[in-house]
């Protein structure tokens, strides 16, 4: 139970963090954090699911690598079954947000033309996002329950065992 309670330290300390740093950011700033932080996510994920071998694995995530972006490792990931449609479409959208307000120099709030529609079609909890007023909160809204579905995801995981080499019959 204390390792329980070890993960679940870390992980508050961790979304406050996020959470400090979203708020003290403009919005070009949230969207670049919130998407780093779902990253950081789907990096622990493809960790903690693929084959015990973590120097193996960090070179797979490596930039220019199998699992090199965000978008590999989240297509992979909805793939293999990892995550549902809507968090793939979530992170997918807060992945394209942040894109286009990092290379759009004029994009720079969640209310420009680029990014008006990107938010709205975002997936959230409609208890939630029928009360959310302003774009922000709906991002900030939609980063929050991508984390809390990874971390679901991250909670019933465990390393893939590492095959064994079928054994070659030689007939002689």
């Amino acid at each position: 139970m204390d390792e329980r309670r070890t993960v679940l330290q870390s992980r508050a300390d961790r979304a406050n963090k996020m959470s400090a740093a979203l708020k003290a950011e403009t919005d070009r700033g949230r969207a670049c954090v919130g998407d780093a932080f779902v990253d950081e996510l789907l990096k622990e994920l493809f960790r903690r699911r693929l084959i015990d071998r973590p120097k193996f694995v960090d070179e797979l995530l490596m930039v220019n690598r199998a699992l090199g972006s965000f978008s590999d490792r989240l297509k992979l990931a909805y793939a293999l079954g990892w995550i549902g449609e809507e968090t793939r479409k979530d992170c997918d959208t807060i992945h394209n947000i942040r894109n286009a307000m990092a290379h759009g120099l004029d994009v720079d709030s969640f209310d420009h033309h680029e990014v008006k529609g990107k938010l709205d079609a975002l997936h959230g909890p409609s208890h939630v996002k029928g009360r959310l007023v302003h774009r922000r909160d709906k991002f900030l809204v939609a980063v929050h329950f991508a984390v809390l579905r990874i971390w679901e995801v991250l909670d019933k995981s465990k390393n893939s065992p590492v095959a064994t080499d079928a054994p070659i019959i030689q007939h002689t």
